[in-house]
């Protein structure tokens, strides 16, 4: 048979195909990279808040509303105002000051604050356009084309905060900064504004607000970041751009110091020497953390009494009103991802860390009461608010588990058996929990930004009963509620969003809220 010779038609056909296959491969090379280029979007890392009860003095007085009043008025003497840039934004704010009508000073500073717009529903357009439900049984989620459009958090320069406004307060991260953000809400009077925000010199990881400390007539906001010292700031100037304190920065600066000199040696023995002794050093000596601050929380019952955890495995307790460490337990063996002190003992604290154990201290001894072996790294863990002798856990292979330390088998290595109830919630990390106002009421989010409302008396197939779900189509970082209002919780996603649960016609029937 005589072998065919090929056309050059042929040829170039078969050669432009190879062409089209390879550039489809490097295509599909190149998105694969692009994905894996692709940063994560801002991130909400920490949330906590100041109550409107608590607040120590108005942030800003209504006599700093009026000098700037008074400035606008001056212009009014030249002819050529009308020319002026901002002479809109004069005339809004000369008739917020019109008293013609008679009204109050209160009523008139309200008139600063925007409300939220309302659809047609009656309900928040916000609420109805992010977040967007998952039913069990009905998979059906609506598009969100709106999130981008969301005009509820408008920047005001001089806002008059009342009594009954209630401030939150977030850390945020960008890609290439962080920022502390200070929002005032109102849900009586339908009011949200963004207050202030500052840019801080790291990430924030964790942030606490404090109500008793040294500085006797501010409102303190503690900070955690990716450096070893603790920032107190003030919420009332926190632009000032520096915090009030560093909380165990001078012994970083004796370690730097130490250090320094320790690097002068220059034999080899020397040098395996210098490391030992920066470890003794950072463990007995040192009062501050040596690596990132990664947790914080203040004690209800002792107000002046702040428990910090670092990357450095170690925990720190520390007294405000003297500015001082008080102690540090170093019983982990790696990074503390939580801590909590009791709502009901002062003594009694607890810590989980990625070393996957889950410690109880009583404060007062310098020894681990409980040490309960967990089943994977934890994510978030809580007291329970209505059991006080309760632990729920969450890991990051999005399982969730529930503790009672009075029947803990401290003797088994066994780690499930410590667990009264221990499910698989989700596919991805459960990165928060959340122990409500409301009785039963849990509610757990997971990293994909799905977020379910369990009750854990009611035990179904091993699992509580899923009351209901939601998916927020956007990754969740943070959950937080309120005492003001506990019917909101607050959602650290890309940004600071609500929910307000009474909106939920399954949870209000449920849980009888």
């Amino acid at each position: 048979m005589d072998n065919q010779v090929p056309d050059e038609s042929d040829v170039v056909n078969n050669s432009s195909e190879d062409i089209k296959k390879k550039e489809k491969i490097g295509k599909k090379k190149k998105t694969k990279k692009q994905k894996k280029e692709v940063k994560k979007s801002d991130i909400i890392s920490c949330i906590t808040f100041l109550s409107r009860g608590k607040k120590k003095k108005s942030l800003k007085g209504s006599n700093d509303e009026h000098k700037k009043y008074e400035e606008y008025e001056e212009y009014e003497e030249y002819e050529e105002y009308e020319e002026y840039e901002e002479y809109e934004e004069y005339e809004k704010y000369s008739s917020d000051y019109n008293t013609s009508d008679g009204s109050s000073n209160e009523e008139k500073s309200h008139k600063h604050k925007k409300k939220r717009k309302k659809g047609k529903s009656n309900k928040y357009e916000v609420l109805e356009n992010i977040f967007n439900d998952e039913r069990e049984y009905k998979k059906n989620i609506v598009d969100d084309n709106l999130i981008s459009k969301d005009k509820k958090y408008v920047y005001e320069d001089e806002l008059n905060i009342e009594e009954n406004d209630s401030i939150v307060i977030n850390g945020k991260i960008y890609s290439d900064m962080g920022t502390i953000e200070i929002h005032i809400f109102n849900y009586d009077e339908d009011i949200f504004n963004i207050y202030d925000d500052v840019i801080i010199d790291n990430y924030p990881l964790c942030i606490e607000t404090i109500y008793q400390s040294y500085f006797n007539e501010k409102n303190i906001l503690a900070v955690g970041t990716l450096n070893p010292s603790i920032q107190l700031w003030d919420i009332n100037n926190i632009d000032m751009l520096e915090p009030l304190h560093f909380l165990g920065d001078d012994e970083m600066k004796i370690l730097k110091k130490k250090n320094k000199k320790k690097r002068k040696l220059k034999n080899n023995n020397n040098i395996h020497n210098e490391k030992e002794n920066v470890k003794n050093i950072s463990k007995q000596e040192i009062k501050g953390h040596t690596d990132c601050v990664t947790s914080l929380n203040s004690s209800k019952l002792l107000p002046s009494l702040l428990v910090s955890g670092s990357k450095d495995s170690t925990i720190k307790l520390w007294d405000l009103n003297n500015l001082n460490n008080l102690h540090t337990f170093s019983f982990h063996k790696k990074k503390i991802n939580n801590l909590s002190f009791h709502s009901k003992d002062k003594n009694i604290l607890f810590s989980t860390s990625s070393d996957k154990t889950l410690k109880i201290y009583d404060i007062r001894q310098n020894k681990v009461a409980l040490d309960i072996h967990l089943s994977n790294i934890p994510e978030a863990t809580i007291w329970n608010t209505h059991e006080e002798n309760i632990i729920l856990s969450s890991y990051i292979d999005g399982f969730i588990n529930k503790i009672d330390i009075r029947y803990n088998n401290t003797l088994s290595n066994k780690t499930h058996s410590n667990y009264l109830v221990n499910f698989k919630s989700f596919e991805k990390s459960c990165t928060s929990l959340l122990s409500t106002h409301y009785k039963n009421l849990t509610l757990a989010g997971s990293e994909d930004g799905i977020i379910k409302a369990y009750d854990f008396n009611n035990i179904i197939n091993e699992q509580p009963h899923c009351v209901y779900s939601k998916n927020l189509k956007k990754n969740l970082f943070y959950m937080k509620d309120n005492e003001d209002w506990p019917n909101v919780v607050f959602l650290g996603c890309d940004k600071l969003y609500d929910w307000d649960l009474f909106e939920c016609e399954e949870i209000r029937k449920y849980f009888n809220l």
